[in-house]
């Protein structure tokens, strides 16, 4: 708070009320004074004084919100009115668009220029002396609530209902010290790491550690964790690691980085076929252990995906048995229908684009066979593209590999196909019931042969197709 004063004021009455105005000055703040009250006092804003004034930095401690000091440069205009004649009490309300400061919360990676309006808006009940102010924040891509003057300020300062950008919404803690801004607290609601950009923060003193306990975390547009606990460190980019269970059932852990042109995501489950069966990627795996890497790249919705999966069994998976089925594979039909085919490794890299999904160098490597696979799928229409080799007992053909394989590097070079003997066979339509072709006699033709006289792998239309 602040006295009024002024050398000179201009009063004018008369039977319907009173008004006076002037040059003011309040706590070393330059403005213009306004009051006016009219006879009738049941008439809505009877008794009104508004106060307009060029506020700074400095001027903050006046509503107890000097910690925004270190945040804002400039100057700007501030509008104060005291209705003393509401409904609700002698309520101050002051108003700024913050039009000709510069605001910017590098931890946060987030500014406005000086030439960019926001709103500001700080109210007080006179009438309430306990009753704090109470600030509400709103610009592009940023917004929050919080009240100023309580007893713990010097402490630090909460934001409520804060949302930045569309990829965070939660409530703030900010932690202060004797040196400055110590930490921040994330309470509650979404953060969606697909847009998180974090800052650097102020530039003094060691990186600034953010800790979070969210409802909700969006890692992918088919991954999502609750009750998530974890911490950021704002160290020029976002960097951090945490810990949640998809969909509130699969135990999952995670870690993030910045890197030049995007962010590296990388998640870790120890079971990998519940979460594989829960987010609808394959729900004909059980067990096994994943290891996920998501790329993502500023500017564009495309990610690329790096996954391996460990001791994993394949159940009841019906485009599998149609293969075996159709090159007459009796034992293993039998071993997926009871307790599952056993893959010691499963490798593979997909480019998620908008449109569709494009599955490269997928393989899957168990005793008893191993399969290829490599094309495309589109996730709106479900139509497939793919193309792959299956090789039935792995160890044999292992040896045949052996054997063989020494003579055809010679001649033809190394090759990048695990296995020199298995059926050919492709996959199209509906990922639903999909039409599956083998060829039975391709098992004649040594992988090495196959991949030089073999189509290319599929690709999805272009869109003027």
């Amino acid at each position: 708070t602040a006295d009024l004063e002024s050398g000179e004021l201009v009063v004018h009455s008369s039977n319907a009320g009173i008004s006076v105005s002037g040059p003011v000055s309040a706590g070393g703040l330059q403005g213009e004074l306004a009051w006016n009250k009219k006879s009738d006092s049941s008439q809505p804003r009877s008794n009104v004084l508004t106060v307009n004034l060029d506020m700074s930095p400095e001027d903050l401690d006046l509503f107890g919100a000097e910690f925004l000091k270190g945040y804002l440069s400039g100057t700007t205009r501030l509008k104060i009115e005291a209705d003393f004649d509401s409904p609700e009490g002698r309520v101050v309300t002051a108003t700024s668009s913050l039009d000709g400061m510069t605001l910017t919360f590098p931890e946060l990676n987030w500014s406005k220029t000086a030439s960019e309006k926001a709103q500001l808006i700080v109210v007080r009940n006179l009438d309430e002396q306990e009753q704090p102010y109470k600030l509400r924040f709103s610009a592009k891509g940023l917004r929050f609530d919080t009240v100023l003057g309580g007893s713990d300020r010097e402490n630090g300062i909460r934001l409520e209902n804060f949302e930045l950008g569309t990829w965070l919404a939660t409530d703030v803690s900010i932690r202060r010290g004797p040196e400055g801004l110590q930490g921040i607290e994330l309470n509650g609601g979404t953060l969606d790491l697909r847009g998180a950009r974090v800052g650097r923060g102020t530039g003094e003193g060691d990186p600034v550690a953010i800790a979070f306990a969210l409802d909700r975390v969006l890692v992918d547009d088919e991954i999502r964790l609750l009750g998530v606990t974890g911490r950021i460190e704002s160290d020029g980019g976002a960097s951090g690691d945490f810990t949640g269970k998809v969909n509130g059932s699969v135990p999952i852990s995670g870690k993030f980085r910045s890197r030049e042109g995007g962010r590296t995501i990388e998640l870790k489950a120890e079971d990998a076929g519940e979460l594989l069966r829960l987010t609808g990627y394959f729900r004909s795996a059980y067990g096994g252990r994943m290891d996920l890497e998501i790329l993502t790249h500023d500017g564009s919705s495309t990610r690329d995906i790096n996954f391996r999966i460990t001791d994993v069994r394949v159940r009841n998976a019906p485009v599998l048995a149609e293969i075996l089925n159709s090159i007459s594979v009796v034992g293993l039909l039998q071993q997926l229908s009871g307790q599952g085919l056993a893959f010691d490794l499963v490798t593979g890299q997909v480019e998620a684009q908008p449109e569709a999904v494009l599955i490269s160098n997928l393989s899957a490597v168990g005793v008893s066979m191993s399969i290829t696979l490599a094309g495309w799928f589109d996730p709106k229409s479900r139509h497939i593209d793919f193309v792959g080799v299956l090789s039935p007992v792995h160890v044999l053909t292992g040896v045949l590999d052996r054997l063989v394989g020494t003579l055809l590097n010679t001649l033809v070079g190394p090759s990048r196909e695990n296995q020199t003997f298995g059926f050919s066979y492709t996959m199209s339509g509906s990922a639903d019931n999909p039409n599956v072709t083998v060829n039975p006699l391709s098992i004649l033709t040594p992988g090495r042969f196959r991949e030089i006289f073999g189509s290319d792998i599929p690709t999805p239309p272009q869109a003027d197709e």
